[in-house]
């Protein structure tokens, strides 16, 4: 039995995979970067089904962009799916829609989809769980890897040349004030204006790469395009920097934990003044979700009646986590928490009521943080929540 995890700033995914290939290896590839998840399943070494939070790449999706249905056949099978929590391709071919080697087809374009993209990714946690685990849908596939490896390695020397331009995804890009000495106008296209309107002083590279709607490859590539026309600058990472990641202990956690609990009692709270009835099912959901793409950090955790979660047991959990990505798996997780139940509340109770509750989290946010002070601050809480809020 193997276990591997790591960061894919710092390991060569195709390595990894290629690891779990040629060593005919069963079981999850799992990685996780914000609020998106992909997963890999391998049987001996093969990878016969994949899946994404990434609504583009989603099954269905994939199958309408191909011109293998059309969108009321999709909106269609949906509101089926719903009802009967079937998978959409088991949907679409019981009921004579596609056939079966229609799906094989479809399938193997969504994995190749997942997988190319998922090369492109920089930043975000992996883990591979060997074991013979149930796979999601009936109708798999057989897929080698070799072939999009070898073509992912094709492109390796180009990620090579922009990672040396860019020291880490958690620097935040800034324009220029000033064009560079004798240059006029800087002219860019539509495809990079996308990207280089993101650039907002205080987005990282990290959520620029989330936001844009690139690879992450190109759109860093378009990064390092604005800083040599001059007209972007990307710092370097300052040992201040480095060094906070490293000094978050255990007297700097526990207020960060005491945020996150005020914040969650306080959507419980406001859910109970809705509906009685369901807030609590409703909420549960969420947190078991969460739970299910953040393990590490829930460990152990049972949800208080009041929507909280155990100080201790939180910080004992966040202490295990190598001091580095401590700062990114925390944020990642609770954020991730408080998103999904807003977002499962929105879906049940409409957007007008979950509106308010939104609007009562952000004044509480502001009311925290000046109460709390630099931990916060430095923390950059406050701005990575109402970016989530404000995608809703």
């Amino acid at each position: 039995m193997i276990s591997l995890s790591g960061d894919m700033e710092t390991v060569d995914l195709p390595d990894v995979l290629s690891v779990i290939s040629q060593n005919e290896k069963s079981g999850v590839f799992t990685i996780r970067r914000g609020m998106e998840e992909k997963k890999l399943y391998f049987k001996k070494g093969m990878l016969v089904f994949a899946s994404s939070t990434d609504d583009s790449e989603k099954l269905g999706e994939v199958m309408l962009q191909s011109g293998l249905i059309d969108e009321k056949t999709l909106i269609e099978a949906r509101r089926r799916q719903v009802d009967t929590n079937e998978r959409i391709g088991n949907i679409l071919m019981t009921s004579g829609i596609i056939s079966q080697d229609n799906l094989i087809q479809a399938l193997k374009a969504q994995i190749s989809k997942i997988l190319s993209n998922l090369l492109n990714w920089w930043g975000g946690y992996f883990t591979f769980d060997e074991g013979d685990f149930p796979i999601p849908d009936k109708v798999v596939v057989g897929f080698d890897l070799k072939g999009i490896i070898m073509e992912a390695a094709t492109s390796a020397d180009e990620w090579m040349k922009v990672k040396k331009k860019i020291p880490s995804t958690d620097v935040v890009p800034r324009m220029k004030h000033e064009m560079p000495d004798g240059v006029e106008s800087v002219e860019i296209d539509r495809m990079r204006w996308r990207v280089f309107s993101l650039i907002d002083g205080r987005r990282t590279i990290r959520e620029i790469c989330s936001l844009a709607p690139y690879a992450d490859m190109v759109t860093c590539r378009f990064l390092v395009e604005f800083a040599e026309k001059g007209v972007v600058d990307i710092p370097r990472m300052r040992d201040e920097d480095v060094s906070w990641e490293n000094q978050l202990e255990r007297s700097q956690i526990e207020p960060v934990v005491d945020f996150y609990n005020e914040v969650f009692r306080l959507i419980h709270r406001r859910s109970f003044d809705i509906d009685k009835k369901n807030a609590r099912t409703i909420i549960e959901k969420a947190y078991l979700e969460t739970v299910n793409r953040h393990s590490h950090i829930f460990n152990d955790l049972d949800l208080r009646d009041d929507g909280s979660l155990d100080r201790d047991i939180v910080v004992h959990n966040i202490l295990g986590i190598s001091r580095t990505r401590r700062v990114e798996v925390v944020q990642d997780a609770f954020n991730d928490f408080i998103i999904t139940t807003l977002k499962k509340l929105q879906d049940f109770y409409g957007k007008k009521e979950v509106n308010v509750i939104q609007k009562e989290v952000q004044n509480l946010i502001d009311f925290l943080m000046h109460r709390e002070g630099s931990i916060l601050s430095k923390l950059g809480v406050k701005e990575g929540i109402n970016l989530l809020i404000e995608s809703m």
